[in-house]
């Protein structure tokens, strides 16, 4: 799917598709994903991503949501 942004006018073809950035092969980007590109100001791994957006709660984070006699 990445193989046609090799050609600028490919990557100029984009349109937003409800509010999300779209190319004509049907790649896009979420809108979340960009905004914390641009805030970081770099394209990160996956890995990253994650641990942003799925943040793992901590032991004790999770003992106290799941504490139910407070």
């Amino acid at each position: 799917m990445t193989q046609p942004f090799q050609s600028e006018e490919f990557f100029q073809g984009l349109f937003l598709d409800h509010g999300t950035v779209t190319w004509p092969n049907g790649y896009d980007i979420c809108s979340d994903v960009l905004r914390y590109y641009c805030e970081i100001g770099r394209v990160c791994s996956r890995e990253e991503l994650d641990a942003t957006f799925n943040p793992q709660p901590t032991p004790a984070a999770a003992s106290v949501l799941n504490d139910k006699s407070k």
